[in-house]
C-alpha cells in the first residue's frame, strides 16, 4: 500500500493555514507520519513578531527567531490525546517557495500540505504564486485547497468519496487513504473534465496523476482538496 511517513506543513498561523489542520492530522494518523512544521521568515525584518506582539518591526539574529517561530509553531498545532504521529518544528530564512522546495529535497518530504493563499499573523506568506512554484518544484505529491476560507471546507476531512484521474497510481493512492472510502477511477472523458465531474460529484479529495501545470488549473476551479502525484 502506498503511503506516506513525512509530511511537511508550512505554517504562516493564518485562518487558511488554521482550516486544513484537520486535514494534515487526518493523514498523519492514518500513515502514523512524521509531521514538520515550518515557518520561513525574512532575515532583514522582525515584521512577523511586530505583528503577533504590536510592536515596531526590527532585526533579529536568526537564532532568536527561530526560537520564537517554533514556540508559536508549537501553540498553533498542539498535539492532541491519541496522535498517532509524531510533529516536529522547523524555521528557514529566505524565499518562502525556494525554503519549501529546498526543505522537501533535504528532509525526504513525502507529502506537502499547503492552502493556496495565506496571509496572517507573521506576513503574507503562502500567496498562490507561491504555492504555484512549489507544486511546480516539489519533489514530493503535493495536497492543497483552494477555498480554505469556506466553512464547507471541513465536511471533506474524513475524505468519503475519493476521485482518481490520469493513471491507475492515483487509484491506488487514493485507496491508500481510507479502507471506508468510495473511490471511482474517473475515465478519459471525465478526466478531460475533472473540475466539473469533482463538483458534481461532491468529491472529498481529488487525486491527480497529471502534468502539475494542468493540476494547477484544476485546484482552482473545485472547492475540495487536491493531492497531485
Amino acid at each position: 500500500m502506498p503511503g506516506f511517513r513525512h509530511i511537511l506543513f508550512p505554517v504562516d498561523l493564518s485562518e487558511r493555514c488554521a482550516a486544513i489542520r484537520p486535514f494534515v492530522r487526518f493523514i498523519a494518523n492514518r500513515f502514523h507520519a512524521k509531521v514538520t512544521l515550518l515557518h520561513v521568515f525574512e532575515k532583514s525584518t522582525g515584521e512577523w513578531l511586530a505583528a503577533v506582539e504590536n510592536t515596531a518591526a526590527i532585526a533579529f539574529d536568526d537564532a532568536q527567531t527561530n526560537e520564537e517561530s517554533c514556540a508559536l509553531l508549537s501553540e498553533f498545532f498542539p498535539r492532541e490525546p491519541g496522535a498517532q504521529f509524531e510533529v516536529v518544528h522547523a524555521a528557514r530564512c529566505g524565499d518562502p517557495a525556494e525554503q519549501i522546495v529546498e526543505f522537501a529535497k533535504q528532509q525526504n518530504v513525502d507529502l506537502l500540505m499547503m492552502p493556496t493563499h495565506g496571509h496572517g499573523k507573521f506576513r503574507r506568506l503562502l500567496l498562490g504564486s507561491v504555492t504555484s512554484e512549489v507544486l511546480e518544484g516539489a519533489p514530493c505529491p503535493v495536497w492543497t485547497a483552494a477555498h480554505t476560507e469556506d466553512p464547507a471546507i471541513a465536511d471533506h476531512a474524513s475524505c468519503r468519496t475519493i476521485l482518481a484521474a490520469g493513471s491507475a497510481t492515483a487509484a491506488e493512492v487514493g485507496s491508500s487513504f481510507t479502507t471506508n472510502a468510495q473511490v471511482e477511477v474517473l475515465n478519459e472523458e471525465q478526466t478531460r473534465n475533472v473540475a466539473k465531474v469533482a463538483r458534481e460529484k461532491n468529491a472529498d479529495l481529488l487525486v491527480l496523476a497529471m502534468p502539475r501545470s494542468q493540476a494547477n488549473d484544476v485546484i482552482r476551479e473545485v472547492s475540495c482538496p487536491v493531492l497531485t502525484l
